[in-house]
């Protein structure tokens, strides 16, 4: 199974994430701060990295920025708590491919380190292959199922990996974000679950099965020699953003659909939503930078 290298300066906190780790098979190791984090993977590289944001000595941005540049092929998630929302928007700006806030471990912890562990198992034995591929094109249309959206983003990572257009790093943030859109697209824009997050989990792990609706999800990306373009569109009647609360607020943070937006923001160059919120299109360039992107309404 995965290694896991578990940053967190509160042992009490730390036992319970690493009890929630080794249920689900991880080997965790742990690390009390940054510095005796940087020590450990010098030791031995884990396949994840998991951090606290406010701890002494070195905090988890300090930590994201020193394994993004020394050790792309580690992806970092952070958690979050209230009064760290700022800290959270700095570490997705540094490197860190996804946040799970605290008070939501037992339910999102595991899915999201599931999801970081296969991406880098996929992404690693692609760009083992020896294989390039050139100038790819991909459309799928998705039922309204959440399992689905898994497989398809393997998919995704597998080719952007064959194509080499762009870093390891990018490479995780580009399949966070268009995995978050397609989260949004299914669940809020067709199934119209937008006030039920835990039944929005429950469906996310299988453990229920979605609604028998007829509407569709159509994915679009585009891997070009300048920029890599992703479309998102739904044909359902809800909508894949809210207005309230506002991205970046403490409360937007444990709702699903809010966190979707700020990881879509976060980690594309460009994010054009149209104003019918029914499609959203995204732009990561070839060169990546780590700043925010530029959000735009296209009017209908």
């Amino acid at each position: 199974m995965a290694s896991v290298l578990l940053v967190e300066d509160s042992i009490t906190q730390a036992e319970m994430i690493r009890g929630l780790l080794e249920s689900a098979g991880y080997n965790v190791t742990h690390a009390e701060d940054g510095q005796q984090a940087i020590s450990k993977i010098q030791q031995q590289q884990p396949d994840v990295l998991l951090t606290d944001l406010m701890m002494p000595n070195m905090n988890g941005c300090e930590l994201t920025r020193h394994v993004v540049e020394h050790y792309p092929t580690t992806p970092v998630l952070v958690f979050t708590a209230r009064g760290s929302e700022s800290l959270a928007v700095d570490a997705l700006a540094d490197g860190a491919v996804n946040f799970v806030p605290k008070a939501l471990l037992e339910a999102r912890l595991i899915p999201a380190v599931n999801e970081l562990a296969d991406r880098v198992r996929v992404d690693s034995a692609c760009c083992e292959s020896g294989a390039h591929l050139v100038v790819p094109e991909l459309i799928f249309e998705l039922d309204s199922d959440p399992r689905a959206i898994l497989p398809v983003t393997r998919y995704i990572q597998k080719t952007l990996a064959f194509a080499d257009v762009m870093d390891v790093v990018s490479r995780f943030r580009t399949t966070s974000a268009i995995s978050a859109a397609l989260i949004n697209a299914i669940c809020y824009g067709n199934l119209e679950m937008r006030e039920d997050e835990e039944a929005i989990y429950r469906l996310m792990r299988g453990e229920v099965k979605p609604a028998d609706v007829p509407h569709k999800v159509r994915l679009v990306v585009s891997v070009g020699v300048q920029d890599t373009r992703v479309l998102v569109t739904h044909d359902g009647p809800g909508a894949m953003t809210r207005t309230s609360p506002a991205p970046g607020t403490p409360e937007s943070f444990e709702l699903e659909d809010c966190r979707g937006l700020l990881l879509v923001t976060s980690f594309m160059d460009k994010v054009i939503y149209h104003q019918l919120s029914n499609e959203i299109v995204m732009v990561k360039d070839t060169s990546p930078k780590l700043e925010p992107p530029l959000l735009e309404p296209v009017a209908t």
